[in-house]
Parts: structure tokens; C-alpha cells; sequence
């Protein structure tokens, strides 16, 4: 065996290491009694607490000891057969759960007492039925699910269909066509089976189920309520280690003697030892279990360096600060250990491929290499930092993160990368146009020279000279010509994602060179394209994906927030006002600890609320972004928030399926449990007498402000984005992830599916005064229309998918923005307007107005 760690760091606990779990003993034990006498156990955790090392290190080895000591044993007792399932984020070429499930539990070949009695039970019971026949009747099977909120990923019918397999199991009773069949058969074969043949058909399933759940996905268990009512009675939580616990997990590893481990037993003094404590606690003296690892781990590679410094003192790490040093650049250590020519590889395999909408992804083993060019070299390398882990799961071979905490750390190396690399292409631009324009001057005194040299030899060659200058015109010309020719390939080439900026370079390009057709066609082309659709306004002060933007009441200024964890306040000029950075980039404001997903002016425009992955609810100053007030608002990630137009309320949807009316003092006033988990938006009427709430399982629910249900909409299979309300109460819309909005009455009768989009529609909205409505999509524009379907206006400038739309409250400016990191706002009337204008021929000419405000086309 490979020598190993004494701290594993970013993954588990193994099985094998359970000689090194400490500090988990009682929790260990607690779990195992719960275990033993109960059937359906749930254990939950946040992320980060150590619920699958429990399960590997803590109570698989006790099982094993278990097993072990049962013929030794007076009480009577099954031994414990294992069947571990972890689950991973649903993908495209996911299997089925229950496939899955079956195939581990399945034994082979059919028990001959289940001849003919194959399409009487359900496959998932009969495959444990058939294993229990196949063994000795002194064995049960204790299913553990790892990671079992990912199930809640897969599609709606694969859930379902989990959901009434698992139930069969743990009923205690045998299922009545099963037994039914089982009684008909034993009278039409009288005789030929006997009392125990016929006690051991009908002899309950011996079957335990282990769940694990992160706690903020808790909730998705009331799911499964209507088909095993007690999931939430025997529930066991993980809580982070208090102090005593943390020492046992530190002092303890170190001290073990075995040629086993790659370092010598080695000590903490004391000082350094409080000093670790004290750094990792919480203000309630908690210490989570994934940073405890992380940081004992690389103390452990500093023993390894030095083998004779066999004590670890306070200046090994630098103390309070030093720790926080290693947590928290973890993820840039592990890559300066990789070859510079292939650390972007790395970077994008995992930055790109492994952390997908800010949460842990998956690689199928195959795809790092064709997709990312990870070679196997590279992949070993990293398998061995310990960043990446290889697992076996229904999806068979996928490689992850080590742990889900590790993706805050790379998306803020990913968001720095991002800056990096567009700071180091402007440079080059900008080293570009000086070596362009030092080559211009370069050729200009050549031409110069030569001019001089032909006026000083004038006498002898003026012909010689007026050759020369003539020369040097057709080759400034020619240059020119090049020049203005690239950058009308470049300008069409731009066109596809952005018509504002492909029309700014194109106008770059006829001041080059005036007379060249090429370019004046392709600003023609640009200018007149029925499609096209120009911005005012970019403005750029994000640094990852933009999710949301909205207007002060009276359209004066705008904010914006996104995944960076900024709230930014801006002029509608573009100039910004200020800016409150989040928790994790050193601003003194207490901003967000995580993405935030939404905001929202109060009605009186004095006040911001923004809400975010954090649970956190935070209200706002306008008027120089000072925190007013905060409280947590959701058991998970929050994902809408809306001021209720008339009252002194806000509403807020939570992930886990709530909306739940605030007042801005933090007050709850009510709760609205929609029934669906997965919650992605709320809306509320511009009277402030409706609510509509929409959920990844396909149900919307229009809900009247005093908490009534009004009316439910359910489109099984489907996935409702975002809603809206009409201005005057007749109709809703709906986000569709099939790339469609759909327009229903407020009886919930669909009227119109608008189906010009090539991606998820993700966002939308009514116009506040027109019969209008826009659509937002993961295709990176927006689209105006009618109400009767009719496709008005494509708005394209975006390189990348959109996140949000929003309509000022005039209805005369609409903003974008989303994962190129820009907000985008759009003048409606100036692009409806153009589209009316359009030539309807062959343009003869093109030129620009001398002050620049005008672009001038003759036809």
C-alpha cells in the first residue's frame, strides 16, 4: 500500500483510515445506536462538516467489527450487508437511479421459489426479495445513499418513480400483489410447496436505509412524505466539531507511529496549538471539519520537508494570519506545483469544466482529455494534489473537486484569472496599435527621406522623386486600404453577438479609408439588417456572471449585483456612485458572503434589498450604501426578492420552495409554501394584490397577497425560469427551459408559446404602459413582442448567455445583462423606431456626419 497522508485534506475519510478519524467518536456512536434501531435513518449536515467521513471511517468499520464479532455473539443479530450509492448531479448520459440501485442489489441467478412470481412485486422489492432467498436468512442489507439531494436533479419522473421503489423497501409488509399471487399459486400447487416455502415468500424484507443530506436541501425530503410519511422522524445532524473535538482531530493523527504514513510522528506545541483553534473557531466556538483537514494537512507536508522539525510552533505558520493564508490559497498552491505550460490546462478543466453555475460539476472519465486536453500525466498530478478526486457512481467513472468548499475558492481564482487575462489582452492591443503606429511613423520618415533625397536630386532625377512620392501614396493607400478592409471582416465578424459594437468598428474603418466600397457595403449591411439592434450604454464594473439589475422608482438610477458578490449603484449615465464589495474581498461593509441573486428598490427609492446564496436578506442605504439592517431569511439560497407596491412589504422565494412576505424591519408577516422545490422567481402585481411564484417541477402558483392560493399551474416535465403579471391583472407569463414563454389568461389557459429563442428562455417581463412583453435567453439576447405573438424587436449584444432583463419604469430604456459580465440598457422607442426605417434597396452610399452623432445612407 502507497504510504498516505495522516490528514487527508480536501477529500473523505476512506474506510482504511479509520485509525486516524478523531474527534467524531461520540457522533460515531450516537449514529450507530440510531442505526441499529431504526429502519430510515436521514443524516444531515452542512457542507464542509465531515458526513461522508463519518459514514467511511466512522460507522463502515464499526459495521465491519460488527460482522465480525456475531458468531461470538449470545443476542441474536443479522449481520449487515453494505451497498453504498453516491450520487452526483444529474448529466445527460445520467442512468437511471433506480437501474443503478437494482444492479447493486441484484443476485443471481433467480431463487427458484420466485418462479412465476417476477411481474407480481415491484423490480426494485423483487431484486431484494431474490437476494434475501439467495442468502442464509441472517443478513440484512443497509443501503446508504451518499449526497442524496442530488437525486432532486434528475428528471421529475425518475424521481417519482425512486420515491415509490424506496417506499416499497421500507414498508415492513410484504406488497399485496405479491402476496396475493403468492396465496393463488400455493392453492393451484397443493401439496407441492410446503409452510416453509410459503413463511419464507412471505417473510418481511430485512432492510435499513442510511440517508445524507447537506442541511439547506433538508427540505426536499418533505417530497418524499406521501410515500414514507416517517422520512423526518429519525433524523441525526452533523454539527461542526467544538473545541475538544478539534484537538482530539489534530494531536491525535500526528502522535500515531506506522511506516504507513508519509511523515514522522510529530507534536503541536501548545501555543501553536490554541493559536489553530482559536483560528478556525466560528464566534460560537465551532470548527468545521474541511478547514481543520486543509490546514493540519499542509502542516503535515512542512513535516515532511523538514523531518527533523518534529514539533510544529506558531512560526511554522505564521500564526492567526498564516492560517487564513493557507485556507484561503489553497487552490493557487496545489497549481504553482504544476508545469507552467500546462496550468491553464488545469485552470479550465476546473474553473470550466468541474464547478458548473456555481456549484460542483462533473467530468466523465474520457471527456478531460477530449474536451480539456488534459493529458493522463496531468490528470495524475492532479489527482494526486488532492484537488481533484476520480469516483465510481451510476454515471460510472467521473472525476470532481475534492469538496464542494472548495468551490468558493475557485470561482474567486477563476474571477482573477478572468481580470488577468483581460487586462494582459489589453496590453496587447495596446502593444499592438504602438508597434502598428511605430511602423506607420517608420514608413512615413522613409517616405520623407525619400522626398528629400528627391528634392535634393531634383536637378538630376525629379522624376525619380515624383515616382517616389507616388509610391509612397499607393502604399499609404494600400495600407489604408488593408486596414479598413480588416476591420470591416472583423466588424461582421462581431456582428453575430454584438450589432453595436460591430457597427462601431465598421464606422472605424470608413474613417480609415473613405472610398473603399468593401467597407462602406459592410456598414450598410450592419446599418440596415432587419436584425439589428443597438445599446446605449455598456456598463462594466462586474467581474463575473451580472444576475440582476433593477430601477429606482423615478428611472434615476440603476443597481446591479451578481455572482463577484457586488452591489453597485450607477448613474443612468453610466458614471457609478458607489459600490459595497462582499465578504470574501476584504471591504469593510458587511456585504454578502456569497452570489447575490437579486435586488430591488423599496417603493419610495430611499432603500435597496438584496438577497443571495448567503440566506441573508440585507436592506440598504441609496444614498451612500450604508447596511441598514440584515437577517437570514431561508433554511437555503434565496432567489428572488420584489417590493409589494401600496405596502410597507417585501417578498422573498427561497430555493427550498417557501415566498415569505418581510417587512423591512425583518418582521415576517406570512409564509407561502408553494409546493415546489426548486423555487425560481416571484413576481408581484403592479396593484400589489398578486403574487405568482415559479419552480423547476413545472408548478407555478398565483397566490393573492393575504397568503390565498388564487389558482396552480402544473406542466409536469417542464421548468418554469421566471414569471411575470400583466399591468392590468389579465395575463401571466411564463419562463419556459425549452426555449419558450408562454402567455396564459389569469385562469391559467395558455394563449400564445413564443418560440424564437435557441436557448432556455431564463427571464422576462411586461411592458409597464404598451402591449408589449420581453423575453430573455440563455441564446444571449432578448426579444420584444406583442401579446398576440407577434416577434417586434431582437435585441443582440451579448457574448454570452443572459441572466436577467429588466423595463424602466417609463418603459422607455431596457436593461440586460448576465455571464458576460456587463449590463447592457437598450432605448426602446430609438430601436422600434429603426426597424420602421429600414431601406428597402440597394444602398449607394454611406458616410458619417463630421460631428459623429449620425451615420448617413443614401438608397
Amino acid at each position: 500500500m502507497d504510504p498516505q497522508y495522516r490528514y487527508p485534506g480536501t477529500r473523505s475519510f476512506e474506510r482504511k483510515e479509520a485509525d486516524v478519524f478523531f474527534g467524531r467518536e461520540g457522533d460515531t456512536q450516537q449514529l450507530w445506536r440510531l442505526l441499529r434501531l431504526e429502519q430510515l435513518v436521514v443524516l444531515y449536515g452542512k457542507s464542509g462538516l465531515g458526513k461522508s467521513s463519518l459514514i467511511n471511517a466512522g460507522i463502515l468499520p464499526l459495521v465491519d467489527r460488527f460482522n465480525d464479532r456475531l458468531p461470538e455473539e449470545e443476542e441474536e443479530a443479522d449481520r449487515l450487508a453494505i451497498e453504498e450509492i453516491r450520487f452526483g448531479a444529474f448529466q445527460k448520459d445520467s442512468r437511471h437511479p433506480l437501474e443503478v440501485l437494482r444492479g447493486r442489489v441484484a443476485a443471481e441467478p433467480l431463487a427458484p421459489l420466485l418462479a412465476g412470481l417476477e411481474q407480481e412485486a415491484p423490480p426494485l422489492w423483487l431484486a431484494c426479495k431474490n437476494r434475501q432467498l439467495q442468502g442464509d436468512g441472517q443478513e440484512t442489507l443497509l443501503l446508504i445513499f451518499d449526497q442524496f439531494e442530488e437525486l432532486f436533479t434528475y428528471p421529475e419522473e425518475q424521481v417519482r418513480e425512486f420515491k415509490e421503489a424506496l417506499a416499497d423497501l421500507a414498508q415492513a409488509t410484504t406488497p399485496t400483489g405479491f402476496r396475493r399471487a403468492v396465496f393463488e399459486k400455493s392453492r393451484a400447487a397443493a401439496g407441492q410447496r410446503s409452510k416453509a416455502d410459503f413463511r419464507e415468500l412471505l417473510r418481511p424484507l430485512r432492510v435499513k436505509i442510511l440517508l445524507t443530506v447537506r442541511s439547506d436541501r433538508l427540505s426536499l425530503l418533505d417530497q418524499f412524505t406521501t410515500h414514507i410519511p416517517n422520512v423526518l422522524v429519525n433524523l441525526f445532524e452533523l454539527k461542526p466539531l467544538d473545541r475538544l473535538q478539534a484537538r482530539a482531530a489534530i494531536v491525535e493523527p500526528a502522535r500515531k507511529e506506522s511506516p504507513a504514513f508519509l511523515s514522522p510522528p510529530f507534536a503541536f506545541a501548545d501555543e501553536a496549538l490554541a493559536t489553530i483553534l482559536n483560528g478556525l473557531s466560528n464566534d460560537k466556538g465551532e470548527i468545521e471539519s474541511f478547514q481543520l483537514q486543509l490546514l493540519c494537512q499542509d502542516l503535515e507536508q512542512r513535516v515532511i520537508r523538514d523531518p527533523q522539525d518534529a514539533i510544529v510552533e506558531e512560526a511554522d505558520f505564521g500564526g492567526a494570519g498564516g492560517i487564513q493564508d493557507i485556507l484561503q490559497n489553497y487552490y493557487e498552491r496545489q497549481l504553482s506545483g504544476i508545469p507552467d505550460e500546462q496550468r491553464l490546462v488545469a485552470r479550465r478543466f476546473i474553473e470550466e469544466g468541474l464547478i458548473v453555475d456555481g456549484r460542483r460539476g462533473a467530468v466523465v472519465a474520457g471527456a478531460e482529455q477530449s474536451r480539456f486536453g488534459v493529458d493522463p500525466a496531468l490528470l495524475r498530478q492532479l489527482l494526486d494534489s488532492r484537488l481533484i478526486r476520480a469516483e465510481t457512481i451510476h454515471l460510472g467513472k467521473i472525476y470532481e473537486l475534492s469538496h464542494d468548499t472548495l468551490v468558493d475558492p475557485v470561482l474567486r481564482s477563476y474571477r482573477l484569472r478572468q481580470e488577468e487575462e483581460k487586462r494582459l489582452e489589453i496590453e496587447r492591443e495596446l502593444a499592438e496599435e504602438k508597434r502598428r503606429r511605430q511602423e506607420i511613423q517608420k514608413r512615413r520618415r522613409r517616405a520623407r527621406l525619400f522626398a528629400i533625397l528627391g528634392f535634393t536630386l531634383f536637378a538630376l532625377a525629379a522624376v525619380a522623386g515624383i515616382l517616389a512620392l507616388s509610391k509612397y501614396r499607393e502604399a499609404e493607400a494600400a495600407r489604408r486600404k488593408a486596414s479598413a478592409s480588416a476591420l470591416a471582416a472583423r466588424a461582421w465578424e462581431i456582428y453575430r453577438t454584438d450589432h453595436t459594437l460591430a457597427a462601431r468598428i465598421a464606422e472605424a474603418a470608413l474613417r480609415i479609408d473613405s472610398a473603399n466600397e468593401e467597407v462602406r457595403q459592410t456598414l450598410s449591411r450592419i446599418i440596415n439588417s432587419p436584425r439589428t439592434s443597438f445599446y446605449q450604454l455598456a456598463f462594466a464594473g462586474h467581474d463575473f456572471h451580472v444576475s440582476d439589475a433593477a430601477f429606482s422608482p423615478d428611472g434615476q438610477l440603476i443597481a446591479s449585483v451578481g455572482f463577484d458578490q457586488k452591489l453597485l449603484l450607477w448613474e443612468p449615465s453610466g458614471e457609478l456612485r458607489w459600490q459595497v464589495l462582499g465578504k470574501n474581498r476584504g471591504d469593510a461593509q458587511p456585504g454578502h458572503g456569497g452570489d447575490i441573486t437579486a435586488v430591488t428598490f423599496t417603493t419610495d427609492g430611499q432603500q435597496l434589498v438584496t438577497v443571495g446564496a448567503d440566506r441573508m436578506i440585507k436592506v440598504w442605504e441609496v444614498a451612500d450604501g450604508t447596511l441598514v439592517r440584515e437577517w437570514e431569511g431561508h433554511s437555503g439560497a434565496i432567489e428572488a426578492v420584489e417590493v409589494v407596491p401600496g405596502t410597507p412589504w417585501i417578498v422573498t422565494g427561497g430555493r427550498e420552495g417557501t415566498a415569505i412576505v418581510w417587512t423591512l424591519e425583518g418582521t415576517e408577516v406570512r409564509r407561502l409554501l408553494t409546493g415546489s422545490e426548486g423555487l425560481t422567481d416571484v413576481v408581484v402585481s403592479a396593484d400589489g394584490r398578486y403574487i405568482l411564484t415559479t419552480g423547476r417541477e413545472g408548478v407555478a402558483g398565483l397566490w393573492q397577497t393575504d397568503g390565498r392560493l388564487v389558482r396552480r399551474i402544473e406542466e409536469p416535465g417542464q421548468l418554469f425560469e421566471a414569471g411575470a403579471i400583466s399591468p392590468d391583472n389579465r395575463y401571466l407569463l411564463l419562463a419556459c427551459n425549452n426555449g419558450t414563454a408562454e402567455i396564459r389568461d389569469f385562469d391559467g389557459r395558455k394563449l400564445q408559446s413564443l418560440g424564437g429563442h435557441r436557448g432556455e428562455v431564463v427571464d422576462l417581463a411586461f411592458f409597464p404602459s404598451e402591449p408589449l412583453l420581453i423575453t430573455a435567453s440563455e441564446d444571449g439576447q432578448a426579444k420584444v413582442w406583442t401579446l398576440a405573438g407577434e416577434e417586434m424587436l431582437t435585441l443582440t449584444g451579448h457574448k454570452k448567455a443572459l441572466g436577467f432583463v429588466e423595463i424602466s419604469p417609463d418603459g422607455a430604456t431596457i436593461l440586460t445583462g448576465g455571464y458576460d459580465f456587463t449590463v447592457k440598457s437598450w432605448d426602446v422607442a430609438f430601436n422600434l423606431d429603426l426597424q420602421r426605417r429600414r431601406h428597402t434597396d440597394f444602398i449607394y452610399c454611406v458616410d458619417i456626419h463630421p460631428d459623429d452623432r449620425f451615420i448617413l445612407t443614401g438608397s
